[in-house]
């Protein structure tokens, strides 16, 4: 008769697929069950056990890679840095879910662009910060800046090769795409992000949203779980501020975390969570419109307003509005309502 022991290898093999590889889980889920079931016919009270073994790992797969969401793709605990001697972070801590959309604001010197360095690994640190489930070190780096793509705010400073095409096939030789896959790849995301007229151009013969676009293309083009912008936007104007928005929302509903660092609030209309810095403290955390109603704290910060929520909270004193709307348009027609 076969023993449950002979089955524990397979069920911690199991396990750890389900805990850091939930896209594999399903596969060897299946394949275990199969041959489970064929071998274990003979012990009817064992195959029972085995099913609500099964079950609580699916039910436990839910809860932590949240199918739904719940799994920290970034996690920083008690995370202590400093310049000198100047601690720019003490004990800080942030969780960020798989899928979501995160903006992080504040004034000059809260820790923004420090805390995007120390995430993918430019400034080493011996506090716990993991990504994808892996800590954050140089033995882990290149397997986590796989499944990372990061746009900083000076975006002349990313392109290193002579024409747009060029660029986008060096992000994938250096990941060791097959030459095939890189062509793919490339029309691929020129037609998603409309730049298929730029592929034979120079860097400098690009306009400022050009040349957004295409940083978005470079960091995008391998499929990266996590996008992270550096006040990449400030600099381009409102209209292709506008299209990039709408391509950020269709990646981020489609599954992908962002992590954009911003000045200006209205960019994180869209997002799920806003997060106010200041002197590497977690001063505000939540909803966006939510955040953006506590206007006298970000006023003392220095933080400006969109001019929608600005409006929507004098209108609120009033009794018009019960809350932020970040659509012009719309607050006209709640208004009449």
């Amino acid at each position: 008769m076969l023993s449950f022991v002979s089955f524990l290898p397979q069920f911690a093999t199991l396990m750890q697929f389900n805990l850091h590889f939930p896209k594999l889980q399903s596969q060897y889920l299946q394949l275990f069950t199969v041959q489970s079931m064929l071998s274990l016919t003979i012990n009817t009270p064992f195959v029972i056990i085995m099913l609500i073994l099964i079950i609580d790992i699916l039910f436990l797969n839910v809860i932590i890679n949240g199918n739904g969401g719940f799994m920290d793709i970034v996690k920083i605990d008690n995370l202590i840095f400093r310049y000198n001697d100047n601690y720019i972070f003490d004990k800080f801590s942030l969780d960020v879910e798989e899928g979501q959309w995160l903006c992080i604001s504040g004034p000059n010197g809260s820790g923004k662009s420090t805390l995007i360095k120390i995430i993918t690994g430019l400034i080493n640190t011996e506090s716990g910060v993991f990504i994808c489930g892996l800590r954050v070190n140089k033995r882990n780096l290149f397997n986590i800046r796989k499944n990372i793509g990061i746009i900083f705010d000076n975006l002349d400073n990313l392109f290193i090769c002579e024409t747009v095409e060029d660029d986008l096939a060096f992000t994938l030789e250096n990941l060791c795409f097959k030459p095939n896959e890189i062509s793919l790849k490339i029309k691929k995301i020129a037609r998603e992000l409309n730049i298929t007229n730029l592929l034979d151009k120079s860097i400098e013969e690009l306009s400022g949203g050009e040349k957004a676009k295409v940083a978005l293309a470079v960091a995008l083009i391998h499929n990266p779980r996590i996008l992270i912008l550096d006040e990449s936007l400030s600099m381009i104007d409102e209209n292709e501020k506008s299209n990039i928005l709408k391509v950020l929302d269709r990646r981020h509903k489609n599954g992908l975390t962002i992590i954009s660092v911003i000045h200006d609030l209205s960019e994180s209309f869209l997002a799920d969570r806003l997060i106010i810095l200041n002197d590497g403290e977690i001063m505000l955390d939540g909803k966006p419109l939510k955040v953006m109603e506590y206007d006298k704290i970000l006023n003392r910060l220095g933080i400006e307003l969109p001019f929608e929520a600005e409006l929507s909270i004098k209108l609120k004193l009033y009794g018009l509005l019960d809350g932020i709307i970040p659509d012009v348009e719309k607050m006209v027609d709640t208004l009449w309502e």
